[in-house]
């Protein structure tokens, strides 16, 4: 698994216990770029691991992302999307096929100014629309 001894340390720092499901998860999501549900980790994980339960790719991804190691996201539809990149980055989200995507964006400073007095927790920025694929596929048709 890549960043195994990174993960290891992150979960010691957040006060959670090492357990295989935990280090599946997060090895699933390091390889998969593409902010999967908890539906699809678990039917493309099950198979090498059939062991592992629906309930238990949930508890996973919650914990994970409760403590800051994932990204949770939810789509214009309520749909949880997970994702390994916790920098700061922004997301878009296919009204047709409800992918979601990762959008590059310039240094947060750049052009945020947090409110005075206040303490900012959390910045999320995400566009909504038609995704390049379907585009090219509604010009096709």
């Amino acid at each position: 698994m890549r960043d195994f001894f990174f993960f290891l340390k992150a979960l010691k720092a957040e006060g959670l216990r090492i357990t295989r499901p935990r280090l599946v998860v997060y090895d699933y999501l390091l390889d998969n770029k593409t902010h999967p549900t908890c539906d699809q980790i678990y039917h493309s994980i099950v198979n090498d691991y059939p062991h592992i339960s629906f309930s238990s790719v949930y508890n996973v991804t919650e914990k994970l992302s409760n403590s800051g190691l994932i990204l949770k996201l939810v789509s214009p539809c309520g749909e949880m999307h997970y994702d390994s990149t916790n920098c700061f980055h922004g997301h878009f989200y296919c009204l047709k096929c409800s992918c979601v995507l990762d959008l590059d964006l310039p240094d947060v400073k750049s052009f945020y100014k947090p409110i005075s007095g206040g303490t900012t927790t959390s910045i999320t920025i995400s566009d909504e629309g038609i995704c390049p694929m379907c585009s090219k596929n509604e010009q096709v048709n």
